[in-house]
């Protein structure tokens, strides 16, 4: 069973940084729900936010590794990394579960 230091070590950086904002929230509840890949009009339509900034958001979940980016055309197509990041969750909370018993301090 892997280490929650090792676990740690695996995840990138920026990882937990791109989740905490509620805006890259929303979108990834936007392509969770979708369950398909969006443009990035198609996510603003859901969005509070300028076009432009939305676009900006979903560079950062990119490089977090949080979703996909696929160009077609014109267009880039974003789709949730939804099997790695809950696998990700999943070690996580495995690791910590390993580590910090329920019910020990």
């Amino acid at each position: 069973m892997a280490s929650l230091q090792s676990i740690l070590s695996q995840l990138h950086p920026d990882f937990f940084k791109a989740l905490c904002e509620p805006t890259r929230q929303n979108i990834v509840t936007v392509l969770a729900q979708k369950n398909k890949p969006c443009s990035v009009s198609q996510i603003a339509q859901y969005c509070t936010v300028d076009i432009s900034v939305v676009s900006r958001h979903l560079n950062l979940l990119k490089q977090a590794g949080v979703v996909a980016a696929n160009k077609q055309g014109r267009e880039v197509f974003y789709s949730l990394n939804g099997e790695e990041t809950s696998s990700i969750f999943k070690k996580l909370a495995q690791a910590l579960d390993n580590c910090c018993p329920q019910g020990k301090p």
